[in-house]
């Protein structure tokens, strides 16, 4: 028995606690359409979100209506931007949103989502890079069996697509002398050894990489990056759905951290504050899943 008395006493030491469930559903959501968290100096902007049609990118779309900002999504699939669309005006009346379908993996896609924002008359003052993919081969993290369409399919939407539209929208905001704000949505992927090999880490870490170059590019905007840990998203975890508790004792929050929370903090950086940070922020450094 004395054998054991060493073990014993060190398990006395340990600690636990019991989390309560934490539901993402509409209740939830809904508390996070709140006022201003700028003070109201975002209204009248501008927003272009891309990949803007569902998670992340429709939390910010959103939280930037939400802002007082008139708010366009893109996305791929033009179902899925036109239920995002429908969804956002039923939850804020008379809501200043709309869509262009754009593919950020092809350069003529993006050409076109650019004509069609100049047709429109459209200059924009915020730029958020929201759009990104995970695939299945960077959830098993096993890089040496990725093959080149593998790999370029995430890299060409990840980095390529973001570095493209980015060009595009800074050009035109130097241009047209606008106060602007670029906001790209990176990962802590990025950082993360479990996935800096996997073509999602890799894109990523590109991405922050490239962010840095921005800002000396362009020193007048205001060029920030968010690298969110596991957000309550089908990316962050397939199994996650609507509806399903997200509380995790995996940060001091002890919860997946929100669309909306990250939203919140885009439109923050997107502000008068983020000029002074102007810098990668890790949000919710959580265990990625």
């Amino acid at each position: 028995m004395k054998k054991y008395e060493g073990v014993m006493k060190k398990m006395r030491r340990l600690k636990y606690e019991r989390l309560r469930q934490m539901v993402y559903n509409e209740e939830l959501r809904a508390a996070y359409l709140c006022s201003s968290v700028t003070g109201g100096e975002l209204k009248g902007r501008n927003v272009l979100v891309t990949g803007g049609n569902g998670g992340i990118g429709s939390a910010i779309a959103m939280r930037f209506l939400c802002e007082g900002c008139n708010v366009t999504i893109t996305g791929r699939s033009e179902e899925k931007l036109k239920n995002t669309v429908e969804y956002i005006k039923s939850k804020i009346q008379d809501a200043p949103v709309d869509y262009i379908l754009a593919d950020q993996a092809s350069e003529e896609s993006i050409y076109n989502c650019m004509n069609e924002l100049d047709k429109r008359g459209l200059r924009m003052d915020i730029l958020v890079n929201n759009a990104g993919i995970c695939s299945d081969v960077d959830r098993a993290r096993r890089f040496r069996t990725v093959n080149q369409d593998e790999f370029y399919t995430v890299w060409n939407t990840n980095y390529n697509g973001t570095v493209k539209i980015t060009n595009a929208i800074a050009k035109r905001m130097v241009d047209s002398d606008i106060d602007g704000a670029i906001i790209n949505i990176a990962s802590i992927c990025a950082y993360f050894r479990k996935f800096q090999y996997t073509p999602y880490g890799m894109s990523k870490a590109a991405v922050i990489a490239f962010s840095d170059e921005l800002r000396k590019f362009y020193p007048s905007l205001n060029i920030s990056t968010i690298a969110p840990g596991s957000v309550a998203t089908t990316m962050g975890d397939i199994n996650i759905k609507f509806g399903d508790n997200i509380a995790r004792n995996c940060n001091t929050l002890h919860h997946l951290a929100l669309p909306e929370e990250i939203a919140a903090l885009a439109a923050f950086l997107a502000g008068s504050v983020g000029k002074t940070i102007n810098q990668t922020v890790i949000a919710s450094a959580c265990e990625v899943l």
